[in-house]
């Protein structure tokens, strides 16, 4: 977040790209979190949740699945937004 003694771009493209910088911390900070990650401990737990669909039974293997999953779907939405950055209204400001 920026301070207040910051200047900011009020712009609606400045706004947009410091919500794709936001995105972007967050990927990264998710990807952290699921280095710590050993997949192999969990192999059969993760096989029946994602293939059959059964809940998780065990509270660990089901956050580092819930983080990974969600590292993902905020890559994509970070993905598709980037293709639309450049279509941002560059000159109109924001009211802040």
């Amino acid at each position: 977040m920026s301070g207040p003694t910051e200047q900011r771009d009020t712009t609606i493209a400045g706004q947009f790209a410091e919500a794709l910088g936001h995105l972007e911390e967050t990927v990264y900070w998710l990807a952290q979190v699921n280095e710590q990650y050993d997949p192999e401990q969990y192999d059969d737990d993760i096989r029946l949740v994602t293939k059959y669909g059964l809940p998780p039974c065990n509270p660990a293997m089901d956050f580092w699945l819930q983080a990974e999953q969600a590292k993902d779907a905020v890559n994509g939405i970070l993905d598709k937004l980037q293709h639309v950055e450049s279509l941002a209204p560059k000159e109109k400001e924001v009211a802040t």
